[in-house]
Formats: structure tokens, sequence, C-alpha cells
């Protein structure tokens, strides 16, 4: 009887095991969906009641518990990212040539050197490592999600968690600023300005109100291609959500926040532009997008200043602003800042 040798596991040509790479392509399909949207719907949620200058119950961002929350899922989402690579040779080859390409991660690296080179003569040096360590944290979770991203699926699993978040704030902000008291919500009395509890929830608001606009866009192209009530229902559904953040952002009456829908509305326009523009060769066509860009562009000026008439508040702090801009120049409208934002 002829003895028969044993062959071990054949590999394939790029070095894995068909079954190990089967296995982590069944995982990685069905994992990274469900620990994206966890993170994008969880992350914003750690929420308080603090007050308005009037006195009034607001719903705004606590920073401690999400600061944890996210250094907990920045090693989970390194460690199977790393297993990912592992596993794939040509993730390896792209996160490389990312790398190598990305003028961004670039000067993220002189960054970090350059934090580190500054903590050798600094007087408070384990301050200044705690920060090196959550800036450093942060450019892995920026590497490894702009890698994810890299698949379209991926990157509307982020924008919709992140909708569901906006929207489960904005409920809970609404019914707290109007008087309504949520049990769970323990109230803060923190300061009204720059530095208080307010502001990071005006910003939290203005700076996910892009996505909103984006995903009601790709909504109403689906429903012109395909005319699904579902569709347009979702783009209904997106559009009253912008109108409430909207509201309460100006109820809100955050300055930073305000000025910065007015940069969104010139610059996401531009972008939406530019990004057709790579697709299609016709200057004719070139023509037409351009107009409705500026169209486009006076409508969400006009909206934005409406808001701001409209908002006795949001009216008084913008002019406020002005007035100190021709008073004094910016050094004056910045005063009280420098230090803080020098530190």
């Amino acid at each position: 009887m002829r003895k028969i040798k044993h062959q071990g596991s054949r590999k394939n040509s790029a070095g894995t095991v068909p079954a190990v790479s089967s296995l982590q392509n069944s995982w990685s399909v069905k994992l990274w969906p469900l620990l994206l949207a966890v993170f994008f719907l969880v992350s914003p949620l750690f929420v308080v009641s603090s007050y308005t200058p009037d006195g009034r119950l607001f719903c705004t961002l606590y920073d401690l518990p999400k600061i944890y929350f996210i250094a907990t899922f920045i090693p989970l989402f390194a460690l199977l990212y790393s297993f990912n690579l592992y596993f794939n040779p040509s993730a390896i080859e792209s996160c490389s040539k990312f790398i190598r390409s990305n003028l961004g991660v670039k000067i993220f690296l002189l960054l970090l050197l350059a934090m580190a080179l500054s903590l050798l003569p600094s007087l408070v040096v384990p301050a200044g490592i705690y920060h090196f360590v959550n800036y450093m944290l942060l450019g892995i979770l920026g590497l490894i999600l702009a890698q994810l991203f890299q698949q379209v699926r991926l990157r509307w699993v982020a924008v919709y968690a992140l909708l569901l978040a906006l929207l489960i704030f904005a409920c809970l902000g609404l019914f707290q600023f109007y008087g309504y008291k949520i049990p769970f919500l323990l109230p803060i009395l923190g300061p009204a300005s720059t530095f208080g509890y307010r502001n990071p929830a005006a910003h939290f608001i203005a700076l996910v109100i892009p996505f909103v606009i984006f995903a009601a866009g790709r909504h109403w192209s689906l429903w012109r291609n395909s005319k699904r009530s579902l569709q347009l229902a979702f783009f209904i559904i997106l559009l009253i959500l912008t109108a409430t953040v909207l509201v309460l952002l100006f109820a809100n009456y955050s300055r930073v926040a305000i000025m910065a829908l007015l940069a969104e509305a010139l610059v996401v326009p531009v972008f939406w532009f530019m990004s057709w523009k790579r697709g299609t060769n016709e200057p004719s066509a070139g023509v037409r997008r351009g107009v409705r860009l500026l169209i486009v562009t006076a409508l969400l000026l006009v909206v934005i200043i409406s808001l701001i008439m409209v908002f006795p508040n949001s009216r008084k702090r913008v002019g406020s602003s002005f007035n100190k801009f021709q008073q004094g120049g910016i050094v004056r409208l910045l005063e009280l800042r420098y230090y803080h934002w020098g530190n």
C-alpha cells in the first residue's frame, strides 16, 4: 500500500489560506458595518442638560464619556484592521500607497513630530503627553476610516448612523429647550460662552448638516431614477430633519456655529459642483450646472440670513460680532480667547 504524505493546507498565490481568507472576508463584510454604525451612532449621544443665558434648559454634548468611548474603539478598530491587512496583501499595498500620496497624512505626521519635540522643554509634561496621545489616537482612527471609506457601502453606513444620532439629539434638545424635562438628563449650570456647555452642541449640528444635505440629494437622485415612494419619503424626512436642527441651532444662537453655516453655504455647493464636473466633458452642461450652483448658493445664504433675522438672540449675537470687529478689529473680537486657544 502506498504511503500518502500529508501536505498540510494549500495556500493561494497571495499567501493566505483559502479557508481562513474566506472566513475573514465573511466576518469583515458583516462586522465593519456594525462597528461603524455603533461608533457613529453612540459617540455623539453622550448628552446632559445645561442652561442657556436666559435660564432655559438645553440638551448638549458631554465630552468626558465620549472621549473614553472613542479611546476604547480606536484600539479595537486598529486590531481588526491589522488583522484585515495580515490576510490581504493587496490591502497593505493600498494602505501604503494612500499614506505616500496623501498630503494630509504627511502634514499630520509632521504635527505629531512637532508636538513630541515640544514636550522636551515643557513645564507640564504629563498634560503634554496626554494631548499627544489623544492626537495620535485620533490620527490612527482617521487613517483607518479613510481606508474603510474607500468602500461606498461603509461610507453611507457611517453617514446614516451619524444622521440617526443627529435626529435623536435634536429631539432631546427641542424637548429640553421648550421646557420638557427629561428624567435621565441631569442639568449642569455652565457658562454660556465659547468654552461653555452650549457651543459644542451647536458645533455638532453645524458640522453634520452638510451630511444631511448630501443624503437628501442622494435620495432625490434615487427617486428620480426609480420613482419609488420610499426614496421620496426619505428625502422629505431628511428635509424635515434639516429644518428641525436649524431651528435648534438658531435657538441656541452660537456665533461660531452660525458663521460655520455661512461658510458651508459657500463651500458645499462648490464641492458638489466640482465632484459632478469630474464626471462630464460637456461645456454646455457645465454652464447650466454653474448657473444652478449660483442659484443654490444664493438660496442657502437667503435661508441662513433669514433665520438670523427671525431669531432675535442670533441676530443680536451676530450683530455684536460685527460691531466689535468695526470698533476694535479682530483683536478685540478674539479677546479672552487667545489664552485658551494657545494652550
